[in-house]
């Protein structure tokens, strides 16, 4: 099975989007804003969620036990971005979520087919004489 993969990096921005960022930029929507120069990068860390970080941009989908309880737990991964700050400007968390379906609604249904067993001799189980060697499970 192949791993599903996925990059992520965290960077600054350069023009002010809209909402409540034009507020603490104290600029208008678009305008440029200055970002640090710097040659240290913002890292990203997981919160929590099935994810498992590979290299420094590289992740992948690493579903576990409760990925699958059928709530919300496993359909999400939540990010934090970590920048520590220089002699300008304060150091900068922010979190992130990024929702992972649950289930893949789309598509054409898949479908598995097994070849039929050999025949087995009544009364056996894993080739063992059930009457003979009683084990767990022998009918």
């Amino acid at each position: 099975m192949t791993a599903v993969t996925f990059k992520l990096t965290g960077t600054f921005i350069d023009t002010v989007p809209g909402g409540r960022p034009t507020r603490w930029a104290g600029k208008k929507e678009g305008e440029s804003i200055e970002m640090p120069v710097s040659s240290v990068p913002v890292e990203i860390r997981r919160i929590t969620g099935p994810v498992r970080k590979i290299s420094d941009d590289t992740w992948e989908l690493a579903f576990n036990r409760s990925s699958f309880l059928g709530d919300r737990r496993g359909n999400e991964a939540w990010f934090v971005a970590v920048w520590p700050g220089d002699k300008k400007f304060k150091r900068a968390v922010q979190q992130s979520t990024m929702q992972i379906p649950g289930r893949n609604a789309e598509g054409s249904p898949q479908k598995i087919t097994f070849d039929p067993p050999a025949d087995v001799r009544a009364g056996t189980f894993r080739g063992q004489n059930c009457a003979q060697n009683p084990i767990p499970g022998c009918p």
